[in-house]
């Protein structure tokens, strides 16, 4: 036993608390090392001391308030262990909530995504009949949507082709008027107005209406220029039950057009309609004049072609010939063009075959059992069909699922041997 031991144990040498052996070694040990009998006889001094020291009287009454400041201090440690336990295992359930609802939602996902991909394209399919006839006619409207704009941009084509001659006319800068007779220029001294109209119909019968608005445009003078016809809605178990939908374009007689419009509007539901008429006299008149100044000009270039002395003269002026030339054909198609449209309106029919409901009590198929037969095999089939798809899926999926329930089983058992743990603590 070294220094260090013996020290450490002179108290209760002292005090006589050490086993007989120990107390042997510590004995040995203090008669042959000066130091730690220094120490022990200087322990033994200081106890003597406290011994002669008369005890004192505890105050009155100190035994209960001593008793009481413990109970007190004891009831609030263990208050506050009990607190500080139940936010720590409220902590917990909480956190066990979390992840359980949190593992919970992503298995369920897997497992529903897993459901809906089997069956999702089978639904499609068979909801697809449902939905065509609804997408038909919306792409029908659209369509009539955009053959009005166009009916309205090519009549804001005019009058931007209207500034424009006029700017061009503006830049000649040369005048024949004064050889030109302007009453003569017109012998129709009317104006020139272009007529167009739309009408959208709702028709029960779409092929005898069209049949009807086809012979009204013949008996008025008039002529179809574009026709066409498409199914919208097909039944193929009973073709007789299709919806077809279509458009024409007609030109009448001017001074037919409101009578043909009343007429067509008249032979069904009218969903939509309008009339646009385009003033284009001024335009005309400016057109025709310039026609006739062109023509001024062409026959003085021919009477200076003639006088020409030089191949070069002569190079020139055919070059502005052909030019004017130019200039006057184009012209004179703009002219036709108008009085083609002046002279012929236009009207745009367009037709929606629509199936009337309620109009007539119906009587009762004969094939109805025949049909219902028929619906029940194939919604059975279509059910069998989607069973049979979740089960391959399912065993498709089952080693995703188990490595789930193995992480989900890991998770778990970890979260329990930590909470057992810390309660524990």
């Amino acid at each position: 036993m070294n220094c260090k031991d013996v020290r450490e144990q002179l108290s209760a040498y002292v005090d006589k608390y050490l086993d007989r052996e120990i107390e042997e070694e510590v004995k040995k040990h203090i008669e042959g090392c000066p130091n730690c009998r220094k120490e022990y006889k200087e322990l033994i001094e200081i106890k003597r001391i406290l011994d002669d020291v008369p005890m004192v009287e505890l105050p009155k009454n100190f035994k209960e308030e001593l008793h009481d400041k413990l109970v007190n201090c004891y009831m609030e440690d263990s208050k506050q262990l009990r607190e500080n336990s139940k936010i720590m295992q409220f902590k917990d359930r909480l956190k066990y909530k979390i992840n359980f609802k949190i593992i919970s939602t992503i298995a369920a996902s897997l497992l529903l995504a897993v459901i809906l991909v089997g069956g999702m394209k089978n639904y499609i399919n068979f909801s697809q009949s449902q939905f065509q006839k609804e997408f038909a006619e919306e792409e029908i409207i659209e369509g009539y949507d955009d053959e009005i704009k166009d009916l309205s941009l090519k009549h804001e084509g005019f009058s931007a082709q209207k500034r424009s001659l006029k700017q061009d006319l503006s830049r000649k800068g040369e005048n024949y008027s004064d050889a030109i007779n302007k009453k003569a220029l017109f012998e129709d001294t009317g104006r020139k107005i272009i007529l167009n109209g739309y009408i959208r119909l709702n028709v029960e019968n779409y092929d005898k209406i069209q049949k009807d608005i086809m012979d009204l445009i013949v008996s008025m003078g008039g002529y179809i220029e574009n026709s066409h016809t498409s199914y919208r809605f097909y039944n193929e178990e009973n073709p007789e039950k299709s919806l077809k939908s279509g458009n024409l374009i007609v030109r009448v007689p001017e001074n037919q057009f409101y009578n043909v419009f009343d007429k067509i509007k008249s032979m069904g539901i009218t969903v939509d309609e309008g009339i646009d008429s385009t003033d284009i006299t001024e335009q005309y008149r400016d057109t025709v004049s310039e026609i006739e100044n062109l023509k001024v000009r062409e026959k003085r270039l021919r009477e200076i072609m003639n006088k020409a002395k030089n191949v070069k003269e002569i190079i020139e002026v055919e070059r502005e010939l052909s030019r004017v030339r130019g200039q006057i054909n184009r012209y004179t198609g703009n002219i036709k063009k108008w009085d083609s449209l002046v002279s012929l309106s236009t009207i745009k029919v367009f037709l929606n075959e629509i199936e009337v409901k309620d109009k007539n009590i119906n009587i009762i198929d004969k094939n109805i059992w025949q049909k219902s037969k028929k619906g029940f095999i194939k919604t059975t089939n279509y059910m069998i069909k989607v069973l049979e798809n979740l089960i391959v899926i399912l065993i498709s999926f089952i080693p995703i699922i188990m490595i789930v329930l193995v992480l989900f089983t890991i998770i778990l058992y970890l979260y329990k041997k930590y909470k057992k743990q810390k309660n524990n603590f």
